[in-house]
Formats: structure tokens, sequence, C-alpha cells
């Protein structure tokens, strides 16, 4: 069910994972995207890190879809609870 999303949607997903490349949401049942920190000021991440809360949902923006990976790529440019 990648097919129902778009680059430039806004989704609501649950923040499951920090790791160190980033954070892992979940947007629905085997479906999850990824908020790169390499792609992100350091400044950003650190704010992100106090900002973000495992199991919270916030609005995230795709930036990229991976069809063959079955993955999503987010943008840190909007954000909200």
């Amino acid at each position: 069910p990648l097919s129902k999303y778009s680059v430039g949607d806004s989704v609501n997903a649950k923040l499951t994972k920090e790791l160190d490349k980033g954070f892992i949401f979940e947007i629905e049942d085997s479906i999850e995207g990824l908020l790169s920190f390499n792609k992100i000021d350091e400044e950003l991440v650190a704010g992100l890190k106090k900002e973000y809360s495992i199991g919270e949902h916030y609005d995230m923006l795709i930036s990229e879809i991976s069809n063959s990976m079955k993955k999503i790529i987010f943008s840190a440019e909007k954000k909200s609870k």
C-alpha cells in the first residue's frame, strides 16, 4: 500500500524508534519511514531529540518513497504534535 502515498504528502506517523542514523516512524502496519539525521543540521537534530518522544504521533512530510525497499523518507521541514 505504499502506492497510496506520494512525495509531498503530509501524514500522521507514530515515532517508534530512535537510531543513531535517525528516527523511525510507523504510518500504518508494516509501513515505516525514516527521518534521517544525516540530512539535517546538527542543531536541529539536537532540538528534535528533545522535542520528539517515542510513542507520540507527529505530522510528517514525505520527501522520498522507495517502493523496492518499501520505505518512506521524511523531511524535517514539517512537524507538529
